[in-house]
């Protein structure tokens, strides 16, 4: 095992003699790894996290470390950590137990030694494996251990755990055992004896086969962050960081889950939202929407749109010119009329005065909203109007519309309304530009 691992570590990059950090919780794979690690000739520096979590039996773990390292003069630190408060839906105490020891870790390494080892086997990658399979794999593939990631190495990531015991017994390598392993409320202690155990069972040497398959899975895996910019070459997000994903992109990569998953890597998106995703594209179910966290996906015509997700809209409430220019998208002048009326109903409108009696409303259009639009001749729902003008679907919601006594003057930079447009013989007119607001109009609600 120690020319094993010694391959392990120059694989890793690892120095030799190099001073490092090692995770040591007490049990028998740190205690291992540390009395290896000092072997080789690296000084060693022990870090231990005492989460609170078992009372008197945490309280003997920190004990045994401190005296260990004490009797064979090796720098020790350890950290208390309080996880109270820090669960919640979907968070598990194991979860934010993990979270907290490595914002601790990551804190360690930053002001040196710059590298630290931890004890993670063979097995807790097979555990780890059948676990993400059982859980779904989600946007970013596997949930695997690698063998190391930024400073964090994992020297024992190939052995199986019956040959660190082993070794432990043979070198006298003193350890505790941890009462919570055996403990069946955590789901990995139930794979660990009962699942493993059943296909070991079912088909001798079946742990030796999953472990290969743990290395294969972790290169195909290498294959995949490679092979997913290439596909999504060209893909970027937009200023505001709206992102478009076209069908066809998605659908002839011949990975459909993989690539969508990848573009949504940054978003928390559990594999049964792909898959709905992904129907919603096959039957173009355009406007299927699927919140996330922080982010919004829905199906357009021919892509998928991703977004932040925004706050609600305000209401602006104006009685005067000088109100209007306290915010940024509408600009309104009192003027002489123009001879360029080229603009009209987009960017710039020209409106009568006498027609716009203060107050004004400037809003968010809504579904039902109806305006009689300059040159029609009747009225037409402004979500028709938003059709015909072929306004993407994540840019529907930046629509507003001007609203004076209760009647649609202008949707912003689309159509004006009939009864309020200027007449070409006005001398005086509000010229209007709309500037869309890369983001809903802030501002005091109405």
């Amino acid at each position: 095992m120690i020319t094993r691992i010694a391959h392990v570590l120059r694989a890793q990059e690892v120095p030799e003699a190099v001073p490092i950090w090692v995770a040591v919780s007490g049990g028998a794979d740190s205690m291992v790894l540390l009395h290896v690690l000092r072997t080789f000739g690296h000084p060693c520096h022990v870090a231990h996290v005492d989460h609170g979590l078992r009372g008197s039996e945490s309280d003997a773990d920190r004990v045994f470390v401190e005296d260990y390292c004490a009797q064979h003069d090796i720098p020790c630190t350890i950290r208390r950590i309080d996880l109270k408060g820090r669960t919640g839906p979907g968070r598990s105490m194991q979860m934010v137990a993990r979270e907290a020891r490595y914002e601790w870790f990551n804190e360690l390494v930053a002001t040196g030694p710059a590298r630290m080892a931890l004890a993670h086997h063979l097995d807790d990658a097979v555990e780890t494996l059948l676990m993400s399979l059982m859980r779904g794999i989600g946007g970013s593939g596997l949930a695997l251990i690698p063998g190391t990631n930024g400073p964090f190495h994992r020297p024992l990531i190939h052995e199986r755990k019956d040959a660190i015991l082993e070794f432990a017994v043979r070198h006298g390598v003193p350890y505790r055992e941890d009462a919570s392993n055996t403990d069946p409320t955590y789901l990995r202690n139930r794979v660990r004896h009962e699942l493993l155990p059943l296909m070991e069972a079912l088909r001798p040497g079946s742990g030796k086969v999953l472990g290969r398959n743990v290395e294969v899975m972790k290169e195909f895996g290498n294959a995949m962050e490679r092979m997913l910019p290439v596909v999504l070459e060209g893909i970027h997000p937009d200023a505001d960081g709206t992102s478009r994903l076209p069908f066809t992109t998605l659908l002839k990569s011949g990975m459909p889950r993989a690539v969508l998953g990848y573009w949504l890597r940054d978003a928390t998106v559990h594999p049964d939202r792909i898959e709905d995703m992904l129907q919603a594209i096959r039957e173009r179910n355009t406007g299927a929407f699927f919140p996330l966290e922080d982010r919004t996906v829905f199906v357009d015509r021919d892509h998928l749109v991703l977004r932040k997700a925004r706050s609600a809209p305000h209401e602006w409430y104006f009685n005067s010119l000088e109100e209007i220019a306290m915010q940024q998208a509408l600009h309104v002048e009192y003027c002489q009329r123009s001879a360029d009326r080229s603009a009209q109903g987009r960017d710039v409108a020209w409106l009568d005065p006498e027609a716009m009696p203060f107050p004004w409303i400037l809003r968010p259009w809504r579904p039902g909203d109806r305006m009689r639009p300059l040159g029609t001749g009747g009225s037409k729902l402004v979500s028709d109007i938003l059709i015909d003008a072929k306004v993407p679907r994540d840019r529907k919601d930046r629509v507003h519309v001007l609203e004076v006594d209760g009647t649609i003057a202008w949707c912003c930079g689309l159509r004006v309304g009939q009864a309020f447009a200027a007449h070409p013989s006005q001398r005086k007119v509000y010229r209007c530009t709309w500037k869309e607001p890369v983001h809903p109009l802030g501002g005091g609600p109405l």
